[in-house]
């Protein structure tokens, strides 16, 4: 029964996969702002080296910068991660996570200085934590015993 799950839920992220569109535009949204026909007000502020789908954004409030996470570059998951620093919109690649394997629709959240990535499809049930001061992955494998 687990194995037919885990088949089902891939199979149905492979049907999103491939109807979704990559893109490289990395984007803010105010929600605040709209214009006069009521769409919100969209600053481009910078691009990706290549287009990706299936990543994750999260932001970091200390460090005014967005991560991006994992995702398909050409239909091919990718462990890479990216940091977008929003006082200049350079966009830097962060150091691979020791498993470099690829993430697909990831989760995250940033907690002080620390980013946390859930694989959400592995059945490595790993959660790979970024010290962003430190600058290095530490991964704590979650044992459901």
């Amino acid at each position: 029964k687990n194995s037919s799950f885990r088949y089902s839920v891939y199979t149905q992220a492979e049907k999103f996969n491939s109807s979704a569109i990559s893109t490289d535009i990395v984007a803010v949204i105010d929600l605040k702002k709209t214009d006069k026909s009521g769409r919100c007000h969209i600053t481009i502020i910078g691009k990706l080296p290549r287009p990706r789908t299936s990543h994750t954004l999260v932001y970091d409030k200390g460090q005014n910068s967005i991560y991006v996470i994992g995702g398909l570059e050409e239909n091919i998951p990718r462990a890479s991660c990216l940091k977008i620093d929003l006082n200049n919109n350079n966009v830097t690649y962060i150091e691979d996570r020791p498993e470099n394997t690829g993430l697909t629709k990831p989760a995250a959240i940033v907690v002080d200085k620390e980013l946390f990535v859930f694989d959400c499809y592995s059945e490595s049930q790993t959660i790979h934590v970024y010290n962003t001061e430190r600058k290095n992955w530490t991964p704590y494998t979650v044992s459901t015993k």
